[in-house]
């Protein structure tokens, strides 16, 4: 009998202490984006990116081209998020990205 009050007296500490470990460990909510940009992307100019050959930036942020970004039109504010696929290249050796309309909200 002795045994197992020792086990829970040792026990209840430890399940506690677990307990309060996990409690703090949670992780945080993460911040709302304040350039509209999903994390890890980058915001980008239109203007810059097709003057340097890129064409779909410009549809991406049109909201008459029929392209979505988050369920919605492009904004047409100039402005597109862009993350780079790696190490891949253009035939004319700038990067590819992958392009999002600048619009999560804040």
């Amino acid at each position: 009998m002795q045994i197992s009050h020792a086990r829970l007296a040792l026990g209840i500490p430890l399940a506690a202490g677990a307990l309060a470990i996990l409690a703090t460990a949670t992780p945080a909510a993460a911040a709302p984006p304040s350039d509209g940009c999903p994390a890890g992307y980058s915001v980008l100019s239109v203007a810059e990116l097709s003057a340097a050959g890129y064409q779909v930036p410009a549809a991406v942020d049109s909201p008459t081209s029929g392209i979505r970004s988050f369920g919605q039109p492009g904004n047409g504010n100039g402005l597109v998020c862009g993350v780079k696929l790696g190490n891949q290249l253009t035939p004319w050796g700038d990067p590819i990205y992958n392009f999002v309309d600048d619009q999560l909200p804040a």
